[in-house]
C-alpha cells in the first residue's frame, strides 16, 4: 500500500541529534515512539538497495533505549518478558517479547545486558515505559528513558567501518551482543541484531549530550574506505522481512518442538512468530 504524506507541525515531537544531517526539502519523515525519523529523501530507492547489498548504509533510526536498573532488575524483567532473563548474561542480547497478563503482546524489542549494573531494552512503538513501571511493585528496581539515540550501519562493509572507528577487531563475535566502546571520543553501546539481514551494527548513545552532527561526518565522510552512504528506512521494508521467511521455515523443518530459548539468537526472532 502506498504511503500518504501529510504535512504536520513537528512541535510535539522529538528530533534526533542527527536531524540536521537528512534535513532538506525532499525528507519525508515518520513518527515512531515521538520521534520524528526520515523514511525518504527522493533518492532512488532501487540504487540505495543495491548499495545496501553491496557496501554499506547509515541509518537515522527511532526506536527508543530504555535503562533498567536496581537490585531486582533481572527480577523485573523476568516478571516483564517471556524470555528467561536469569540466562542472559553480560555482554549479551536476546529478542524479547513482553505480554500483558492475558498472553497478548505489548512490545517487542532487543533485551541487552551491557555490565553487570544495567539491562538496555530497545522498544519498539508504543508506550510501554508506563506499563511495565506500572508492574514494578515492590521491586527494587527502576525503567526509563535515558534519551539514547540509535544509529545503524547495514552492509558487507559494516564490519570493516566498526573496526576502524571502535577497535573492536573481532566484530563477528558481536553478533546478538553488546559491548561499550568510543567512537571519535563518544562512549556508547554497539551491538549487532541483523535488523536487515545483512552485516551490520547499532551504535546507542549513553544520552542526548553530544554532538551528533559531528559523530554523523565522522561515519558517513571520514571512513569513505567503506562506502558507506546515508539513506531513509524505506527501502528496507522487504530486507528486513527476507531473512525471517528464510530462516523461520528453517528451524520450523528441524525441529518443531524446540523451546524459545534453545533457539540460536538469529532464530529467536522469528520463533516469537509461531
Amino acid at each position: 500500500m502506498a504511503i500518504s504524506f501529510l504535512p504536520v507541525s513537528d512541535h510535539r515531537f522529538k528530533k534526533s541529534p542527527f536531524f540536521a544531517c537528512n534535513d532538506r526539502p525532499e525528507t519525508r519523515y515518520g513518527i515512531y515512539n515521538g520521534r520524528l525519523y526520515p523514511i525518504s529523501s527522493n533518492y532512488d530507492e532501487v540504487a540505495h538497495y543495491q548499495h545496501l547489498k553491496t557496501h554499506a548504509c547509515l541509518y537515522d533510526v527511532p526506536e527508543t533505549p530504555l535503562r533498567i536498573i536496581g537490585k531486582d532488575a533481572a527480577a523485573f524483567l523476568q516478571k516483564l518478558f517471556t524470555r528467561n532473563v536469569k540466562k542472559l548474561k553480560v555482554g549479551q542480547a536476546v529478542y524479547a517479547l513482553a505480554c500483558n497478563h492475558q498472553g497478548g503482546v505489548l512490545m517487542d524489542g532487543v533485551l541487552m545486558c551491557p555490565n553487570d549494573q544495567e539491562f538496555i531494552y530497545v522498544e519498539g512503538t508504543g508506550d510501554y515505559l508506563n506499563w511495565a513501571d506500572a508492574n514494578l511493585g515492590a521491586l527494587d528496581a527502576s525503567i526509563s528513558d535515558f534519551n539514547s539515540w540509535v544509529l545503524q550501519v547495514q552492509g558487507p562493509t559494516a564490519l570493516d567501518l566498526m573496526m576502524a572507528v571502535t577497535g573492536i577487531d573481532q566484530p563477528e563475535a558481536l553478533f546478538y551482543a553488546v559491548t561499550e566502546a568510543k567512537i571519535n571520543g563518544l562512549t556508547c553501546y554497539i551491538s549487532r541484531s541483523g535488523w536487515t539481514g545483512e552485516r551490520g551494527f547499532e551504535i546507542y548513545s549513553k544520552d542526548d549530550d553530544f554532538d551528533g552532527v559531528a559523530l554523523w561526518q565522522y561515519l558517513l565522510r571520514d571512513h569513505r574506505a567503506q562506502a558507506i552512504t546515508l539513506f531513509g528506512l524505506k527501502h528496507c521494508e522487504f530486507i528486513g522481512q527476507e531473512p525471517f521467511v528464510v530462516r523461520t521455515s528453517h528451524y520450523a523443518r528441524q525441529d518443531s518442538a524446540l523451546k524459545f530459548d534453545d533457539l540460536p539468537p538469529e532464530a529467536s526472532r522469528v520463533a516469537c512468530l509461531h
